[in-house]
């Protein structure tokens, strides 16, 4: 996926945790998730992988789950968006699995190396955006293009 994939897209739309069961204002229970992609596919029909993208933030292990599904069945991709500071925790995505799934719709992005609130950034802290960008591009064995700021926060130095 390159940026001329995003300016094309009509839609993108970001979760966080897809889980089997329960819902709460940032998780999403697995059935509602399928559910609303098939919607989607039934109202904008077989051009669908061309007109939607979508993200999931802070790198948990269900994401991939998404991801593919996404990928196998209609061809839309993904990109999801690690803090590197937690690969490999219980619950989130290892390297093994970041290294072996990335592909033409499945992408990793940065999510910042400690998923820290970058609305005011120190000195200290401007290295975050950087380190998880190298981490992520030893993994992937490709340079990393897409940044998701943690929190949604931003400032005019972080731009």
């Amino acid at each position: 996926m390159n940026h001329k994939d995003l300016a094309v897209a009509k839609i993108i739309l970001m979760f966080h945790d897809i889980k089997k069961k329960g819902n709460s204002l940032f998780d999403v229970e697995w059935q509602r998730f399928t559910k609303t992609v098939n919607v989607l596919n039934f109202i904008i029909g077989p051009t669908i992988s061309h007109k939607i993208i979508f993200t999931f933030d802070d790198g948990y292990s269900s994401q991939l789950l998404a991801a593919r599904y996404l990928s196998l069945y209609f061809k839309i991709k993904s990109i999801i968006f690690v803090p590197t500071s937690f690969i490999d925790r219980n619950g989130y995505l290892s390297k093994s699995q970041i290294a072996r799934n990335t592909n033409k719709f499945i992408i990793f992005g940065s999510h910042g190396h400690k998923h820290i609130h970058l609305g005011d950034l120190s000195s200290y802290e401007k290295n975050d955006i950087y380190k998880s960008s190298k981490i992520l591009e030893k993994i992937i064995l490709k340079k990393i293009t897409f940044f998701s700021f943690p929190h949604g926060s931003y400032s005019t130095k972080t731009l």
